[in-house]
């Protein structure tokens, strides 16, 4: 796929992360799990086996000077339906995977589902908003691309078991070949996002099928 291909079926990109996390974000970039955990100087034994391992509920981490963050939980990865979905790799080595990038949603529909999925619905959450091309301007190179939500387990449409994946799911833009794209994700994540934000929204879905209620504009703010 070329970049322009890219760009022409996806202008926006969105981030959804935890309520509460945008100053955090706007401070020190929207970081991967395993580059808050370098950042907040956890011992390499630890990372390890955070980074390796599922994460049914969100662990807040401290630091003296870098203040509390989170790791966003992993409620949509069923572990047993990942070990029988994934094609050449350990679940480890998935979670592994996940925890060194972050991942954005290329279409608002699918993340307005996400927002109003069993697990995150009346949970407000923090929505950041991208432009796309100037993202790619800086970070092409450290893009990949994917055909699935790698991060869930959820049955898709016509789909009686979660969709294959493994080494060659999250693949470099010049090396993807298919048609739609479902995430995009960059290696260890964006230090400088402020740069290439549009808005930040603390957004809510209320019920099922639900338009996502907009408790708050986080940026802007009014004095910029």
């Amino acid at each position: 796929m070329k970049i322009e291909e890219l760009l022409a079926g996806c202008q926006y990109l969105y981030h959804m992360a935890e309520d509460g996390s945008w100053p955090s974000i706007n401070t020190y970039g929207l970081l991967s799990t395993s580059a808050l955990l370098t950042k907040w100087e956890y011992p390499e034994k630890e990372r390890e086996a955070i980074c390796c391992m599922h994460r049914p509920n969100s662990i807040p981490i401290e630091h003296k000077v870098y203040g509390r963050a989170v790791l966003r939980d992993q409620k949509a990865i069923d572990p047993r339906k990942l070990r029988s979905c994934l094609t050449d790799m350990m679940e480890e080595e998935w979670y592994r995977l996940l925890n060194s990038r972050v991942f954005f949603w290329t279409e608002w529909q699918r993340l307005k589902w996400f927002l109003g999925a069993t697990a995150y619905i009346n949970k407000p959450h923090v929505v950041v908003t991208i432009d796309t091309r100037r993202l790619l301007g800086q970070y092409a190179d450290q893009v990949t691309l994917s055909p699935i939500n790698t991060g869930s387990t959820f049955l898709t449409k016509n789909h009686d078991s979660p969709e294959p994946r493994g080494r060659g799911t999250l693949k470099r833009i010049p090396e993807y070949q298919m048609s739609w794209v479902r995430e995009l994700a960059v290696d260890n994540g964006v230090q400088n996002i402020v740069s290439f934000t549009l808005s930040v929204d603390r957004l809510v879905v209320r019920k099922k099928n639900a338009e996502p209620e907009k408790l708050a504009s986080l940026w802007p703010s009014n004095d910029q």
